[in-house]
């Protein structure tokens, strides 16, 4: 494999694994019975905005979500 194509692959798996790890954060805050720990809310900012960083657009944008209710 040439170094492009690695490099190619592993921007994909990193895009994967962001937007993955966001829903999971999401779904932990907004989905579960009861009250999320007080971390999360503040874990799901940071993953909006380091979402944001790598993407140029928010999490809400991309996915649909709604990430105000609730906290």
């Amino acid at each position: 494999m040439d170094s492009f194509r690695i490099e190619k692959t592993a921007d994909v798996v990193a895009d994967v694994t962001m937007l993955s790890c966001a829903q999971r954060v999401h779904e932990a805050v907004h989905g579960s019975e009861g009250e999320a720990g007080s971390e999360l809310p503040e874990l799901e900012d940071r993953m909006h905005s380091l979402f944001e960083a790598r993407f140029g657009a928010s999490f809400e944008d991309v996915t649909g979500y709604e990430t105000t209710e609730g906290h």
